[in-house]
């Protein structure tokens, strides 16, 4: 026999919330077991290697941003 529950996220907090102390510290173990961690180590290391702006890139954004600027007031 098979039981299938739907339960939203705030039903399962507030049965985490009935665990004792104890249960609830081994399901926070649990849950970070099975949670993949390499996708933030994938997003760090695509920020500290991924590609930069340049000084002269930096100043031509802001040249541009400052004419799209004075245009939009004009219209």
């Amino acid at each position: 026999m098979e039981l299938t529950l739907e339960l939203g996220y705030e039903q399962i907090l507030e049965l985490v919330k009935q665990l004792p102390q104890v249960q609830q510290v081994q399901l926070k173990k649990d849950i970070e077991q099975i949670t993949p961690k390499t996708s933030l180590t994938d997003w760090q290391k695509l920020l500290l290697n991924g590609p930069v702006m340049t000084d002269e890139g930096f100043e031509e954004a802001k040249k541009t941003r400052k004419q799209l600027n004075k245009r939009w007031k004009m219209s």
